[in-house]
């Protein structure tokens, strides 16, 4: 008897056939629950529609805090070098230097026994001496100096006077006395009172005199005010005047003309007034200044001083403002917005 074979699918028995139909149903099922419910970027028919769509970016520019320079007072009677590096700006350049010399620690700064951390002051100057024997316009006279490096001032060039030869002196009978800055009377007087007869007929020629040089306008010389030194334990690496690492900056000019012009204007206000009872108070004031020098808002942070002394220091920085548009530098580093300016007002 042949015995004959059931065929089946897949060659298994109809257990395996079941179980790959389930899997495939099922497969099937999560490709369309994928197609569904996956968001719609991640679908190729989400690709194919947006393939046509500009691609767009936008980058915030960074936000980027403008660093406001480290201000330092130079000695204005010590060295005019250049430093190689240093994070202090003033009004000249200058390298680091102390009277006595001690093992150096290659500091931006002097050593000084000051007891002030925060001052910027590494000599005390004597500015109240000369203030005191000028006129009130002297403080005005302070915030018309140029913003420049005293070191790198040009100095008057004798040939540019010799050129500038008066128009009376190119007559050949004028007496060349009339020229000479001792004489107070006008040269027009003094050659209506000479007649050609007083001259001798016969005189002998004589070679003219040169003109005498012009004097120099006078001008504020550079002075710094009384105050507490900066507190410093480190030691220059150069003997010398007390000097400091400083870099010259249109900044730095800036702030040094204003302090110097507030000052000189507090020692005039003080010099007026009876301050026996204010010794030993100070004042702290912070007031804002714009990119025109004026001044947008004033308040005290400190006081403890009597009335009287406080008034006097707002009076003084009130009453010498504005101090002058900024420079392109200068903004190109404090940026156009408002700064902030502080000033502690002594007593003694």
């Amino acid at each position: 008897m042949q015995k004959t074979f059931e065929k089946k699918p897949f060659g298994s028995s109809k257990t395996d056939f079941r179980t790959a139909f389930v899997s495939m149903f099922m497969a099937i099922l999560i490709h369309i629950l994928i197609l569904e419910f996956v968001p719609h970027s991640f679908s190729l028919m989400a690709n194919e529609t947006d393939a046509d769509d500009d691609f767009d970016m936008e980058f915030e520019p960074p936000e980027i805090e403008s660093v406001i320079p480290q201000f330092i007072e130079a000695n204005p009677a010590a060295n005019d070098d250049a430093p190689k590096d240093t994070p202090f700006e003033s009004f000249k350049n200058q390298t680091a230097a102390q009277e006595k010399a001690e093992e150096a620690d290659n500091s931006n700064l002097p050593k000084t026994d000051g007891g002030n951390d925060d001052s910027n002051k590494i000599v005390s100057g004597n500015l109240q001496n000369e203030v005191l024997s000028q006129s009130p316009e002297s403080v005005f006279e302070t915030l018309e100096r140029p913003l420049v490096n005293p070191s790198q001032q040009s100095q008057t060039n004798p040939k540019d006077f010799s050129e500038q030869t008066p128009p009376a002196a190119q007559n050949e009978n004028t007496p060349p006395e009339i020229f000479d800055d001792k004489d107070t009377l006008p040269a027009s007087n003094i050659a209506e009172e000479i007649t050609p007869q007083e001259t001798p007929q016969n005189a002998p020629l004589q070679e003219e005199e040169p003109l005498p040089m012009p004097k120099p306008r006078p001008h504020l010389s550079l002075q710094t005010a009384a105050g507490p030194l900066r507190k410093n334990n480190l030691n220059a690496n150069a003997v010398g005047l007390t000097a400091v690492d400083s870099r010259f900056s249109e900044f730095g000019a800036y702030e040094q003309r204003m302090t110097e012009a507030v000052a000189r204007q507090w020692y005039l206000l003080a010099s007026m007034q009876n301050l026996s009872s204010e010794a030993g108070t100070q004042v702290v004031v912070e007031f804002f200044l714009n990119t025109s020098g004026e001044i947008t808002s004033i308040k005290i942070l400190f006081n403890s001083s009597t009335t009287t002394g406080k008034t006097l220091c707002e009076q003084a920085i009130l009453s010498t403002a504005p101090y002058g548009k900024w420079t392109p530098e200068m903004i190109a580093v404090l940026g156009s917005q408002d700064q902030s300016v502080k000033f502690t007002f002594y007593y003694r």
